[in-house]
């Protein structure tokens, strides 16, 4: 069985007063004990109205944390926004920087292009006048060459005739020789 705290009496003042009277206490001296003993023991116990009014206090905190944390979900929602339209126009910046570093580049790569193009174009004219110079150096040593070849071909040939007139002419004196070997024979 369950009994109600806040209806049942903590210290019974009537059978303390009547106790007190019958163990000879005089009447206002009964009354005065069983009042303070009455504060002493009641004065820390909390009554209905009390955790009423605790419970209406927590209702009450519970109702303005609800709206700070709708509130605050609001502000969030409100700053989560504000970043996102910062970050949104953070990225569009730094995209238009960075089209403008990479048509810088471009523009310089092009240069560098450039620059190189004619720079290996005269080096490829002076490496082509240069074997222009070779070649016709090599051309009159060649020249050159060859006319000496003639010249000591035509020696040659000239000694090779001297020397082919000397065989012939010593065949026929070999030749008449043996028919004047064979005459006499």
């Amino acid at each position: 069985m369950q009994t109600d705290f806040m209806t049942t009496p903590l210290f019974d003042t009537r059978q303390a007063d009547e106790n007190l009277k019958n163990a000879g206490c005089d009447p206002r001296l009964a009354k005065a004990i069983v009042l303070t003993i009455e504060e002493a023991v009641t004065g820390g116990v909390s009554t209905k109205a009390d955790i009423t009014s605790v419970k209406a206090d927590i209702a009450e905190l519970r109702t303005e944390l609800k709206g700070d944390i709708a509130e605050l979900r609001t502000e969030l929602k409100g700053d989560i926004t504000d970043l996102r339209t910062e970050l949104k126009g953070d990225i569009a910046e730094l995209r238009t920087e960075l089209k403008g570093d990479i048509a810088d580049l471009r523009t310089e790569l092009k240069g560098d292009i450039y620059e190189l193009r004619t720079e290996l174009k005269g080096d490829n004219a002076n490496l082509r006048t240069e074997l222009k110079d070779d070649i016709a150096v090599l051309r009159t040593e060649l020249k050159d060459d060859i006319a000496e070849v003639k010249i000591d071909i035509a020696s040659v040939s000239g000694v090779i005739q001297a020397k082919g007139n000397q065989i012939i002419l010593a065949m026929v004196a070999v030749a008449g020789v043996v028919v004047a070997a064979i005459k006499l024979i």
